[in-house]
C-alpha cells in the first residue's frame, strides 16, 4: 500500500538521513511536525499549503543543514525560530499572516545588508 504523510512521520529515527522532504498540501499543523527532530541532515523542507501557525517546529537538530524552507499558503504569523538557522538561503512565506520580519535578523543584529566574512 501507499505510505501516507502520517506514515512517513511515524518513521521516527529512520528519518535521520533524509535531506529533502515535501509534505505539501497535507493538512499538517505544528503539532504534527514533532517527528522532524529526527531529520538531522535536512537541507530542504517544503510545507506549503498546510496549517502551520508558527516556526516553533524548527529543530536545532537540522539548524546547521537547512538551507531552503517553503511555508507558502499556511497560517504563519510569527517567524520566531528562523533566526537560529545560519545556513538558510531560501525562505518562502507567501500567502501567510506574517506581520514582522524582525525574527530573521537574529539576536544582536542591527539589520542592513549582510555580507559574508570580512575579507581583507
Amino acid at each position: 500500500g501507499r505510505l501516507g504523510v502520517a506514515g512517513v512521520l511515524d518513521l521516527g529515527p529512520r528519518l535521520s538521513h533524509l535531506r529533502y522532504l515535501v509534505l505539501a498540501e497535507s493538512g499538517l499543523s505544528v503539532v504534527d511536525l514533532e517527528p522532524l527532530r529526527y531529520c538531522t541532515v535536512l537541507a530542504e523542507l517544503c510545507l506549503a499549503g498546510n496549517e502551520v501557525e508558527n516556526c516553533q517546529f524548527l529543530q536545532p537538530a537540522f539548524a546547521s543543514t537547512l538551507w531552503r524552507l517553503d511555508l507558502d499558503r499556511n497560517a504563519v504569523v510569527d517567524l520566531t525560530g528562523l533566526g537560529f538557522l545560519p545556513n538558510l538561503r531560501v525562505l518562502s512565506v507567501q500567502d501567510n499572516l506574517v506581520t514582522s520580519l524582525r525574527p530573521l535578523l537574529g539576536s544582536g543584529s542591527t539589520g542592513g545588508a549582510g555580507g559574508g566574512g570580512g575579507g581583507g
